[in-house]
């Protein structure tokens, strides 16, 4: 009997360990893809010098992953075109099986 009772908290240990790891795993793999995303978007409007075509297409991007991109610009007196600005993207973060979830921003500023 003593056997039976040890086996069946091995059995449930190794499991919550399997379960937790891949919690964490699945986590720190959607903050990745939530950090990569952000330097694409970075990437390509600062390739297309802010155009708000690429601007727009950034943030249905981000819609379509379940993200939400923010973009601030700043504009110098006397110009037309935006010089600089901040970028923030919200996403989720944290392990759904055991409910754990939130929500994170990263920031980037465009030059």
């Amino acid at each position: 009997m003593e056997v039976i009772v040890k086996s069946f908290i091995g059995i449930f240990c190794l499991l919550l360990l399997t379960v937790t790891g891949i919690g964490i795993t699945s986590a720190s793999v959607a903050s990745r893809n939530a950090d990569s995303f952000l330097a694409s978007c970075v990437e390509r409007m600062e390739d297309s010098h802010y155009a708000k075509s690429v601007v727009e297409a950034c943030q249905a991007d981000a819609e379509a992953q379940n993200y939400d991109l923010q973009v601030e610009w700043s504009t110098p007196a006397g110009k037309e075109r935006a010089a600089y600005g901040n970028v923030a993207l919200t996403y989720v973060y944290g392990m759904s099986f055991f409910d754990l979830e939130n929500t994170r921003v990263i920031h980037a500023e465009l030059w």
